[in-house]
């Protein structure tokens, strides 16, 4: 959307070997004018834990998400990145929230399966909804 700032995060990757830095370039972009808004999404109320299940610690994000478009919202991409007092990034994780209604809020939760590496001192909390973007050539 025009103006907007969001980090790209993909979780899950595999590689065979360690990654240091990596490059994204975009090619053949299209513009579209849109005679809509984009949604107003928003992550409040973010809380960072360190719990324990079954004899096992874990790192747990949880935040609030609330649309306040006036439309519902489908497969609305959620992100949590914490970082280090230096602004090193310690973890990054995505959720789905496959629908939120118009005016609605609901609470989200990141659970990693190990205890980040680092202590956390900021979180961010991205909510995104392809909802009102093109598709499509």
């Amino acid at each position: 959307y025009p103006g907007e700032v969001f980090h790209l995060t993909e979780v899950g990757l595999i590689s065979g070997r360690s990654i240091r830095a990596a490059a994204i370039t975009i090619r053949d972009v299209r513009w579209a004018v849109a005679e809509v808004s984009a949604p107003d999404l928003v992550a409040g109320s973010r809380e960072y834990t360190v719990e324990e299940e079954g004899g096992f610690r874990a790192s747990v994000v949880r935040a609030i998400v609330a649309n306040r478009s006036l439309v519902q919202l489908r497969n609305v991409a959620a992100s949590a990145l914490a970082f280090d007092s230096a602004g090193n990034l310690l973890g990054v994780h995505r959720t789905m929230v496959d629908e939120l209604a118009a005016g609605s809020s609901q609470p989200i939760q990141f659970r990693w399966p190990t205890v980040l590496p680092g202590e956390v001192a900021s979180l961010i909390v991205e909510v995104r909804s392809p909802a009102l973007l093109p598709s499509g050539p």
